[in-house]
């Protein structure tokens, strides 16, 4: 089940352009043009064992699904906790459709982590996914890629900012 679970969760990241280098900032809400003004600032020990304040980039996107009239958006906020020296690459996610629970996938790109698939169906606790409702999120994905559909870049992203924290911080 865990390697279910990690594929799954790749494959929802690439969806939205989060893989390693060298397509980082080639695909999906990575590329320039996604980049927000935000950054997110995280508080580290430094290998002196001093605190070392670091900010990192922050990219969102839109994607508008159905028939126009009816269409709902799909807005996504993702970044990278990135140590490029050291190769490595903690990509989190959240996305929400429309008034749907708020979603957050979070996956170091390695073999030993499995990541985690979360949502926030009260607006407050984050709960796992379990696997039916990570499937159907999986083959969300695919079929926007599959249908062509491209992300616009996305200004609105300040509600789904306190729950990037909140996963950044898990």
């Amino acid at each position: 089940m865990d390697v279910l679970n990690r594929e799954i969760i790749r494959h929802i990241l690439g969806g939205l352009g989060l893989v390693p280098p060298p397509n980082f900032g080639k695909v999906g809400i990575t590329t320039k043009v996604f980049k927000a003004e935000k950054t997110l600032a995280l508080e580290f020990e430094n290998s002196k064992g001093e605190d070392q304040k670091t900010e990192f980039a922050l990219w969102s996107g839109q994607i508008s699904m159905g028939a126009p009239g009816t269409a709902q958006v799909l807005r996504a906020l993702a970044t990278d906790i990135c140590d490029n020296e050291k190769n490595y690459h903690e990509f989190i996610a959240v996305y929400q459709l429309e008034a749907a629970p708020i979603h957050a996938v979070k996956h170091i790109f390695s073999d030993e982590d499995n990541g985690l698939f979360l949502t926030k169906l009260d607006g407050k606790a984050w709960r796992p996914v379990g696997t039916y409702e990570k499937l159907i999120a999986c083959a969300g994905f695919e079929r926007m890629i599959q249908l062509g559909l491209t992300w616009a870049p996305c200004k609105d992203y300040e509600e789904l900012y306190p729950s990037l924290v909140e996963v950044v911080e898990m």
